[in-house]
């Protein structure tokens, strides 16, 4: 096992898929936000705001970093790990097809893992990660069905 530092390009596609395709938005909440969003913000079918997963896509982005960075210090300068905040403009990127989006997911769960098993991803976040994997899974035998 080892941990590959997966390019920005790649972490641009997801976001960018995840914004535009209306049938995965629905996995992005828990239960438990939906519950909160219909309580507080009386939003019955909350969708995620831009916003929120930029952050999240950040937050990937940082957990792979770290993970890659803590697993090769060689890599670190003076024995410091530096990651800098993406800006908006470096999460546009291309809409994928779901079968590639699920791909890419994967490659990135195992990607925030060390060699040593050490994960750099909260589990909020993870959480949220297997929903949008399984939500593929899901669209995917969905439209194999119909096809």
């Amino acid at each position: 096992m080892s941990v590959a530092s997966i390019q920005l390009p790649t972490f641009a596609n997801v976001a960018t898929t995840l914004k535009f395709c209306n049938d995965l938005k629905y996995a992005f909440y828990s239960f438990r936000e939906k519950y909160l969003k219909l309580m507080y913000k009386k939003q019955a079918d909350p969708e995620p705001d831009e916003n929120e997963i930029l952050c999240f896509i950040e937050r990937l982005y940082i957990a792979n970093r770290l993970a890659y960075l803590y697993q090769y210090p060689d890599e670190c300068k003076n024995n410091s790990i530096t990651i800098k905040r993406l800006e908006k403009e470096q999460l546009n990127g291309f809409i994928l097809p779901i079968s590639k989006f699920l791909v890419e997911l994967k490659h990135i769960e195992y990607n925030i893992y060390t060699n040593a098993g050490r994960c750099f991803l909260g589990n909020e976040d993870m959480e949220r990660l297997h929903r949008l994997m399984n939500a593929c899974r899901m669209f995917m035998l969905q439209t194999q069905e119909v096809q």
